[in-house]
């Protein structure tokens, strides 16, 4: 069976963010926007340039549960050494899986497909996780071989979390003052730009802004 490349397989939000990544209050204060007939605009406005940053950073401001898959364990693309990072000797059937979303909080689970095509729920005690400032990993105990999987797609499912932390003062403060100051470009120059497109809202981000965001950007061509 031809498997999908690891940078392919998709990570969907299983559980988003419980709250924004700035509160309307603050940038209020920030841009200096007396009442309340402006809040509806400003909330979108933080929404979007936030997802844009995450974007960029390739981070995850505020926790949000994943859920993302691999075809077999042993992917080449999991490689530390792939990556960048300083590896260890591993085997095909002992790869470490690599995680594309960060901060990493923790896995909830990691599920397989067995060679019964029958879903199984791994021993956490068979596995640990690597913590990384970029992207963090799932490495099996002792270098021990990960269980074998049926012959199917997306054979593997795991479970994790990723951001900062559950609210928007996890979020470091060089982050929040970067959105900052790219909310109040958005907001000042409204009539000049399209709110719900990507471009324009990167457009606008200030100098400062893009300094902030590069010392926390993940410098990986894998999405």
């Amino acid at each position: 069976m031809p498997y999908t490349a690891t940078g392919a397989q998709p990570y969907i939000i299983t559980t988003g963010a419980t709250e924004s990544a700035l509160s309307v209050n603050l940038v209020k204060s920030w841009v200096k926007a007396p009442g309340a007939a402006d809040d509806a605009l400003l909330q979108l406005i933080i929404d979007r340039v936030a997802d844009q940053a995450e974007k960029y950073t390739k981070r995850d401001f505020i926790k949000k549960t994943f859920k993302t898959f691999r075809d077999t364990f042993g992917d080449f693309n999991d490689d530390p050494a792939y990556l960048g990072y300083p590896s260890m000797s591993y085997g095909a059937l002992s790869m470490p899986i690599t995680l594309r979303r960060s901060p990493l909080i923790g896995v909830n689970s990691v599920k397989y497909y067995d060679l019964n095509n029958v879903q199984q729920t791994m021993d956490p005690s068979l596995y640990y996780t690597v913590v990384k400032d970029a992207f963090s990993m799932i490495a099996s105990v002792d270098n021990n071989p990960w269980p074998s999987t049926a012959d199917r797609y997306q054979a593997i499912e795991i479970s994790f979390d990723a951001g900062y932390g559950a609210k928007e003062k996890d979020i470091p403060a060089a982050l929040r003052s970067a959105m900052l100051a790219h909310i109040a470009a958005v907001y000042t120059n409204r009539g000049d730009v399209d709110v719900g497109n990507d471009a324009d809202i990167y457009s606008l981000a200030p100098a400062a802004s893009l300094s902030a965001y590069n010392q926390y950007r993940i410098y990986d061509f894998v999405a």
